[in-house]
């Protein structure tokens, strides 16, 4: 099952990604080059692998599970204003049960 979840605060991203992982992966430390709000998202969610995705518009950093099938994608844009952030969610080839938690953390945001 594919699902994505796009333009989420980073707490609500976190949030519903805690609610597709099992709690047994060992913290993964986050590099400093990596924005505060992704180096964020990387400590309350251990075992994510973190990396920069290649994109042309905001600055993407990817953080993914071991198994490939979770990745939330930490955006930060320059504005005029000063810089915007959101993140969004993926999950691809998840068995049902992990689409639906995600989907229920979603609902109850």
């Amino acid at each position: 099952m594919e699902l994505r979840i796009p333009f989420l605060p980073v707490e609500d991203a976190t949030r519903i990604a805690a609610a597709t992982l099992p709690a047994v992966y060992a913290p993964v430390p986050a590099g400093d080059d990596l924005p505060d709000e992704a180096r964020q998202i990387a400590a309350a969610l251990p075992g994510l692998t973190a990396r920069h995705a290649a994109n042309s518009g905001p600055r993407c950093t990817d953080l993914t599970d071991p198994s490939g099938t979770l990745t939330i994608r930490h955006a930060l844009e320059a504005t005029d204003t000063g810089t915007r952030s959101w993140a969004a969610i993926w999950l691809r080839n998840a068995p049902v049960a992990t689409a639906y938690a995600a989907i229920r953390a979603y609902a109850t945001r």
